[in-house]
């Protein structure tokens, strides 16, 4: 099963899901409620909230159960921290989180949780991703911006894994780190992975010094072109992860 990441959509995994099916996995890719609407510039997203996502999540899985005895899940980003989620909660296989997000880069903790408090209750605005290109941003089937209310409601999925911590009732989750991201707080997910593991579950961190600078690694439209190194990587781990 894969998830999508925060304003982009089930087109994220236009070349990857094709790729996977070929190595013989039945694809279910979701899309996240009030994600992947024709108006890139559309309001909705403001009205997003976790138990929403969370819910389409476990909707998936159930979904995904019924066409194979072993359900993986791989997520990107919002959709990394959701993977955890459901490795707390449900009894899948792996579940693969790439550039999960525990919060914003640079910021140390108490920081994260001091924004994600006040974004929550101050009105909500759209902030552009690139104030540069606007909504001539790519990939142009995702948002090219994103509401501060939906991010505290990412933010929290986070915060639900950490207060959780261990075990798992999934088989294994992995944290795959991207050295690069502009975007995410790696040392926060890496604390996480040690509370987690403290608590008995089954987690391996790897860090992936050959994915690109970017957030988004799996977008097959972006330049640097993720079939190169990010795709046969991911493949190979969901591989062995399965043996």
């Amino acid at each position: 099963m894969l998830l999508h990441g925060f304003t982009n959509n089930p087109r994220q995994f236009a070349v990857l899901g094709p790729e996977l099916r070929a190595d013989g996995y039945n694809v279910i890719a979701p899309r996240f409620p009030y994600h992947g609407y024709r108006d890139r510039m559309t309001d909705a997203l403001a009205r997003m909230r976790a138990a929403d996502v969370l819910a389409t999540a476990l909707e998936a899985v159930i979904l995904a159960a019924q066409l194979a005895e072993r359900v993986d899940v791989l997520g990107l980003s919002l959709a990394g921290t959701v993977c955890a989620w459901l490795a707390q909660r449900v009894a899948i296989g792996q579940a693969v989180a790439i550039a999960p997000f525990f919060g914003i880069r640079d910021l140390n903790g108490p920081a994260n949780d001091a924004l994600t408090a006040a974004i929550d209750v101050l009105p909500n605005v759209f902030v552009w991703w690139d104030p540069v290109h606007r909504e001539a941003q790519l990939p142009l089937h995702a948002y090219p911006r994103f509401a501060t209310h939906a991010l505290a409601e990412s933010l929290s999925i986070g915060e639900a894994v950490r207060r959780r911590g261990g075990p798992l009732r999934a088989q294994r989750l992995r944290f795959v780190l991207n050295p690069g991201d502009p975007i995410v707080n790696n040392a926060l997910a890496e604390r996480c992975a040690a509370t987690l593991e403290r608590g008995g579950a089954a987690i391996e961190v790897i860090r992936a010094s050959g994915f690109p600078p970017r957030h988004d690694v799996i977008e097959p439209t972006l330049s640097d072109p993720p079939m190169r190194s990010v795709y046969p990587f991911i493949r190979d781990l969901l591989a062995a992860g399965a043996r």
